[in-house]
């Protein structure tokens, strides 16, 4: 019949990677894609569904613009995985032995429990809601410090960060997570010896027996950390060759501490003594100039040991470092000899920071000295002390 032939419109052809859409007899749209293609050369198809058109092919759209820009890495990974995957791959070459296991133990302690099976991926399943109320909220609510919620905090958004930053994920969620502030922690208050418990803690430190033999060998090692205010760390790295009597100075460039053994088999110890060549910070870096009492007390050690060049100060028998538990046991028998109640050796540099701000020394110096990485650390850590000089130098105004 002239006139009633109909000519069949043709489909237009997608090009390679537009992807396709599609009704299903059950009257599902679906939305196809190909991103790749399988070892034997078989396309490896992505689909998408939806009861609406427009839906599916708003799906479609989101994941090209989305591909484009590399977002399609990461799909369906839980944070324990990638959070893991990261502290191994990335911040084990990063970071010295005792930092990754502070880290190591914040991932495992504080982050996965609470937030490890939340889903990396394009769309972002672990927001910043989640991470205010289910980390950083609940920790302060459980009574956790300052400073532990705020390793938490730095250690996912280090990560988050990374994650970020190679397109894995769109953004970083941690950009809108709130620290609670300072103010909203009990500050705790630092101990110190008094200038009566320096006088018997320095006597009983060099304490001798009938003999003439000191009680303590290694006394007059509280008295140097006293009156230097260097980290335990530090001090078991202390080397004789660390040390310029001629002018009256220690240099402190290296720390001793112990870290979880990596390479522990079922005989080994979890636990082993190492030295690292770096201090805490990189201002912790410095050289201290010894006051008569810490010049007089290497004097004193240096006739008990006889130290060669590359001896440790703090040494055992085997002129090996000190373990750390070892020093704090021997620290607790000489409190307890001196009848002042525990502390831990921190409190002499503490008591050390207190000497010299009775001296009136300026809080920069101080700092300095200390091996702080900012002065505001020092304001922070001794604020209480600072405002107490401060009163009375204002008091001074009211003596005739």
């Amino acid at each position: 019949m002239k006139g009633t032939s109909v000519e069949k419109k043709k489909k237009k052809k997608r090009a390679h990677g537009e992807g396709s859409i599609y009704q299903r007899k059950n009257g599902l749209w679906t939305a196809s894609i190909q991103i790749g293609t399988d070892e034997s050369g078989k396309p490896i198809i992505k689909y998408f569904y939806s009861k609406e058109q427009k839906e599916v092919v708003n799906k479609l759209n989101e994941f090209k613009l989305l591909r484009a820009q590399g977002f399609d890495k990461l799909t369906s990974t839980t944070l324990k995985d990638y959070i893991t995957s990261w502290l191994v791959n990335v911040k084990f070459y990063e970071l010295k032995p005792s930092s990754y296991d502070r880290l190591e133990s914040t991932i495992n302690n504080q982050i996965i429990p609470r937030l490890g099976f939340y889903k990396l991926d394009v769309k972002n399943e672990l927001t910043a809601s989640i991470i205010q109320t289910e980390l950083i909220n609940k920790m302060f609510a459980e009574g956790y410090s300052h400073s532990s919620i705020k390793k938490a905090y730095n250690a996912l958004n280090g990560c988050l960060k990374y994650a970020s930053k190679n397109r894995q994920i769109l953004f970083n969620p941690m950009e809108t997570v709130v620290m609670p502030s300072e103010t909203k922690f009990e500050k705790k208050e630092i101990k110190i010896l008094t200038d009566d418990e320096i006088k018997r803690f320095e006597e009983a430190c060099t304490v001798k027996h009938k003999n003439g033999e000191l009680v303590f060998k290694i006394g007059y090692g509280f008295i140097l950390i006293l009156y230097t205010g260097i980290r335990m760390a530090e001090a078991l790295a202390l080397k004789w060759s660390d040390v310029d009597l001629e002018n009256k100075t220690i240099k402190i460039d290296s720390s001793v501490v112990m870290v979880k053994n990596r390479k522990a088999n079922d005989n080994a110890p979890k636990n082993i003594l190492i030295e690292q060549d770096s201090t805490k910070t990189q201002k912790s870096k410095r050289t201290i100039k010894l006051c008569k009492k810490a010049y007089n007390s290497l004097v004193e050690l240096n006739k008990i040991f006889n130290y060669d060049k590359d001896d440790y100060i703090f040494q055992t028998r085997n002129k090996t470092p000190i373990r750390p538990r070892n020093l704090q046991n021997t620290f607790d028998t000489i409190l307890a000899r001196a009848n002042i109640e525990h502390k831990g050796i921190h409190s002499l540099r503490h008591t050390f920071a207190s000497m010299l701000f009775k001296k009136k020394v300026d809080v920069k110096h101080v700092s300095e000295i200390l091996g702080h990485a900012d002065v505001r650390i020092t304001y922070q850590t001794y604020i209480h002390l600072i405002q107490e000089q401060k009163d009375s130098v204002i008091d001074l105004l009211d003596e005739e």
